[in-house]
């Protein structure tokens, strides 16, 4: 699958003081060859990162910047991506600046970039648009509605920016406090699994988590020893790191580092996470859905979802493709949905949020319909840094370039995984012991006649036809761009694309790839041992899969984040703390958030 080879040495502070004194990061005038046109290029990066940004620009000098007749003088500007409106505004601004997708839209509202089309499609050089994903390229396409109409992001709309790197969700572990559990650790993609097995003669079933019975694993697991699980039955425990758990998976694995629910766990709580993306969007819901004429808020929305079993189904006029979930407005437009062939019914956008605050709320709160929760994650978001980074949870879901911080603090205590998703197996994932409630909740057993079974678990896959029955796999990430001020100047437009298409293209994102805290946006690239052997002992495959399947959150979805807040507050500091109910959240936020969504002049084509 992977691995990865070295860690990129840190920058330590003299020799950056040494870099400042003699102008290492941003020199220009007299080296700027003969003929060449001089550009400027503001950069954000830390210090552990900044020489890999550096390489960036000097590579392109002494090996394209000739031909191209360019020379670029690179400069690091902390902050910058997320807060160059009045560099951009004023009278001198940057050559080429690295944007942040939360707040490109309200710059190009603003005329703040210059339209790339052109550019594009008469000098793509090496740069191409089918290289990197659409979640990625679609974000940076927007034209602008004039006379009342609205403006339109995504597919097929003017250009402003192209993608350069991203920064996933992806689901850090403790490595000691798994261990300690018993639990082994292997790391083999989903799509790798049946050569894997082959090769080893291993039987390992496709899941994040699972518990097999002792003697059931053949090949090179044979020797996996066997521990007692919270049913207090022998078995082995095993965590595969490359592929997601379904949510009874997780949260079974969070009860292991809850002490209400395992004596010996290390922490109070497993897990510490504030997003709900990975699970609502697993089941294709949203906080937003567009019905044909405008945007409702959906966060709650109890209607089914639908997975598409075959090729060449229809709905409300769209074509899908077995294995994609059904879109919102086609779903509702769709009135014999329900029975039409080649769907299956999946859980709605409320059920899915009820199990993402089912984690963090107490067992003793209602938080919708007599629903209590599992109290297996912590409501407050400290534990998905601070308290991850001091041991206090043993899990936590947080963005990729806090890797290299949590590895100097946890060192090789600490790796990822790739996150949740919905995912049902034949027989299903749980039986219980007594009650139906999460008390009472255990996994199955692969090779076992679990309680009230009358044959051993496979832990298979359900499928319906040839399709297996998986929601996607998805979560928010932070994609940086490569824009053209408007206001820089004119007659160096030129010049800048053709160091934007060439950072943008393979030989600069595989310099990018060696920073270790960002996915290049190029599949070529993320995917690659380029990429995976940046830290061999590491799970690099993770943030590589998870930035090829993410999205822009919430916050990002019309002009600004400020629609969210109408909303977000109560949702972050009361639902989610198991302070206010699912009821009376929404009596409180939803006809203000209704008024935000069906008032933006934005609508958005393809990712939303």
């Amino acid at each position: 699958m992977k691995k990865n080879v070295r860690i990129l040495a840190t920058v330590t502070g003299l020799m950056m003081s040494f870099a400042a004194l003699f102008g290492l990061a941003a020199c220009g005038g007299e080296n700027v060859p003969e003929g060449s046109t001089e550009i400027t290029f503001w950069y954000d990066c830390g210090l552990e990162t900044q020489s890999v940004y550096r390489e960036l620009v000097q590579t392109y000098n002494e090996q394209h910047g000739a031909e191209d007749g360019v020379y670029v003088v690179g400069s690091r500007k902390t902050g910058i991506s997320s807060s160059a409106r009045t560099q951009l505004t004023g009278g001198t601004p940057p050559n080429v600046v690295m944007i942040s997708d939360e707040v490109f839209r309200s710059y190009a509202l603003d005329g703040l970039f210059l339209d790339l089309t052109g550019y594009y499609n008469e000098q793509p050089g090496s740069y191409s648009e089918d290289e990197i994903p659409d979640n990625m390229t679609d974000r940076f396409r927007m034209t602008v509605g004039t006379g009342g109409n609205k403006t339109v992001i995504g597919e097929g709309e003017t250009l402003y920016g192209l993608p350069f790197s991203s920064d996933p969700l992806v689901l850090y572990y403790n490595v000691d406090y798994f261990e300690g559990q018993g639990i082994h650790i292997i790391s083999v993609p989903e799509d790798e699994l049946d050569a894997y097995n082959t090769e080893h003669g291993t039987n390992f079933a496709p899941h994040g988590y699972a518990e097999y019975a002792e003697g059931y694993l053949t090949g090179d697991a044979a020797s996996l020893s066997a521990l007692e699980n919270l049913a207090k039955t022998q078995v082995v425990k095993v965590f595969n790191n490359a592929i997601p758990t379904n949510w009874e998976e997780f949260r079974y694995l969070c009860k292991y580092f809850t002490s209400a629910y395992n004596s010996s766990s290390p922490t109070t709580r497993a897990y510490g996470n504030e997003w709900w993306f990975a699970h609502g969007w697993s089941v294709g819901g949203d906080c937003i859905g567009w019905d044909g004429e405008k945007y409702n808020f959906t966060i709650a929305d109890d209607t089914p979802n639908y997975l598409v079993t075959a090729d060449g189904v229809t709905i409300n006029g769209t074509a899908y493709t077995a294995g994609q979930t059904v879109r919102y407005e086609d779903k509702i437009a769709q009135a014999d949905i329900a029975s039409m062939d080649g769907v299956y019914e999946l859980p709605s956008q409320k059920d899915a949020l009820m199990e993402f605050l089912c984690l963090t709320c107490g067992t003793d709160f209602d938080i919708d319909g007599g629903v209590t929760g599992y109290a297996v994650a912590y409501p407050e978001a400290r534990y998905r840094t601070e308290g991850f980074t001091a041991k206090e949870s043993a899990i936590a879901a947080n963005s990729f370039s806090t890797f290299i911080s949590f590895e100097r603090a946890l060192g090789e205590s600490v790796d990822m995984a790739v996150l949740y998703q919905y995912r049902e197996y034949e027989g299903g994932s749980v039986y219980y012991d007594g009650e139906e409630s999460f008390a009472n909740e255990h996994l199955k057993v692969i090779g076992a006649v679990n309680p009230g079974d009358t044959e051993k678990y496979t832990g298979e896959l359900a499928a319906d036809g040839e399709t297996e029955i998986k929601g996607n796999l998805t979560t928010s990430d932070a994609v940086i761009s490569l824009v053209i001020p408007a206001k820089s100047d004119p007659e160096k437009y030129e010049a800048a694309w053709k160091f934007i298409r060439w950072a943008a293209g393979s030989e600069g994102q595989a310099i990018l790839a060696k920073a270790g805290n960002v996915v290049p946006t190029l599949d070529s690239v993320a995917l690659s041992d380029t990429f995976y052997s940046i830290n061999e002992a590491r799970n690099y495959y993770a943030p590589a899969l998870m930035s090829r399947t993410s999205d822009v959150g919430d916050w990002g979805y019309f002009e600004d984040g400020e629609w969210v807040t109408d909303w977000s507050s109560d949702f972050n500091n009361k639902l989610r703390m198991g302070t206010q109910s699912l009821s009376e959240f929404l009596t409180a936020n939803e006809a203000k958030a209704q008024e935000a969504c069906a008032s933006t002049t934005m609508r958005i084509k393809g990712w939303r």
